[in-house]
């Protein structure tokens, strides 16, 4: 009996200094390590709504400059509305990938796939990404609702994206408004 005692105080001596947690100290199933786990994961599936949003946001701009273009307000003809409506849809469907919702998964393949397929040569490898991001083994994990649990219980942990990556979505963007600029006022 006194084994079981001192067991049982050495586990829980009340003046004993508390645990401290470091980053790789988690027990595997605790929920910081299951979120430090798969936040790589979860940043990049993330990023496809955000894609989405861009998306829609062009496809609404087209719609509102299509219109304008005819400058007849009261005629609203095929283009214009699907571009509308597509634009609306995939603004809806970014919200749901952005909140890691399960039946975004579906949608998303579907636009990656025609996407990829219209733009072959460079398209297909994106699209091959974005189906491994949304079903892939991480995948289920990161649009389950166990996860999205662990996200809740976990909102002190973000995802810092790396430096390189700003610089190159910098340098892209740059290159874009150069070129858009030489479109506009070259020769």
């Amino acid at each position: 009996m006194t084994d079981d005692m001192d067991i049982y105080a050495a586990e829980h001596n009340p003046f004993q200094a508390p645990r401290a947690w470091f980053d790789n100290d988690w027990p595997a199933d605790h929920p910081e390590a299951i979120r430090r786990k798969y936040l790589s994961h979860e940043a990049s599936a993330k990023s496809i709504g955000t894609l989405h949003l861009c998306g829609g946001l062009v496809c609404i701009l087209i719609s509102i400059g299509l219109w304008f273009v005819q400058m007849q307000p009261s005629s609203l003809n095929g283009p214009i509305v699907v571009s509308a409506v597509v634009g609306v849809a995939m603004f809806f469907l970014a919200v749901s990938a952005n909140r890691l919702k399960r039946w975004s998964r579906f949608p998303s393949a579907v636009l990656a796939v025609a996407v990829g397929l219209a733009a072959f040569i460079v398209g297909i490898p994106i699209a091959v990404y974005f189906l491994y991001v949304m079903f892939g083994a991480n995948g289920q994990m990161v649009y389950s609702d166990e996860y999205r649990e662990i996200i809740k219980q976990t909102p002190h942990i973000k995802y810092r994206t790396p430096a390189i990556a700003w610089t190159v979505l910098l340098l892209l963007i740059g290159l874009i408004g150069l070129g858009v600029a030489a479109s506009v006022f070259g020769p």
